[in-house]
């Protein structure tokens, strides 16, 4: 082993060039662990059958950050899949469950007007009101795929942390 010899007044010095090498090296692991959980976020959204339009799907992201990375999704409707929704909360807005009605379930032939022809504008909007309404009075179930890679996330950080450490004091 390599010996390196450091005067006691340059010591404080050593430590601290040392320190910050350290820290560039662990927000370097934390951006590549941030990649990996973006890549592992959007399987886990297929896994999941949240994949509509593929909006949920197409909108996380991985950031770098002062601190290290961070990794999220921008999608307007992320919180309420994440996190569910609460019973009773205002909303859902009827716009984008009508448009879901429509592409979803009205060509599937779930959706069937009384008269057993093709549905009517008014049979969509009924359809549209009746999930919406069903949402704010029971709420929607949590899917939590950020939740889920958290444990994940922590053991691909600690391992990837760990190599570029090593590899650092080798060189």
């Amino acid at each position: 082993m390599a010996e390196r010899h450091i005067r006691a007044n340059r010591f404080s010095d050593e430590l601290v060039r040392r320190l910050k090498a350290d820290t560039n090296v662990l927000r370097a692991a934390a951006l590549d662990t941030a990649e990996r959980a973006e890549a592992e976020a959007v399987r886990d959204t297929d896994a999941t059958g949240l994949v509509d339009l593929g909006q949920f799907k197409l909108s996380w992201v991985h950031t770098r950050v002062l601190d290290g990375a961070q990794i999220g999704n921008t999608s307007p409707h992320s919180a309420a899949l994440e996190h569910g929704r609460r019973p009773g909360r205002p909303g859902p807005p009827f716009a984008p469950i009508r448009e879901w009605v429509a592409r979803k379930l009205v060509p599937n032939g779930v959706i069937l007007s009384p008269t057993g022809g093709a549905p009517t504008e008014a049979d969509i909007d009924q359809a549209a009101w009746a999930i919406r309404n069903a949402i704010h009075t029971r709420g929607s179930r949590p899917h939590l795929i950020l939740k889920g890679l958290e444990p994940r996330i922590r053991r691909w950080f600690r391992q990837e942390a760990l190599r570029r450490l090593r590899d650092k004091s080798r060189r």
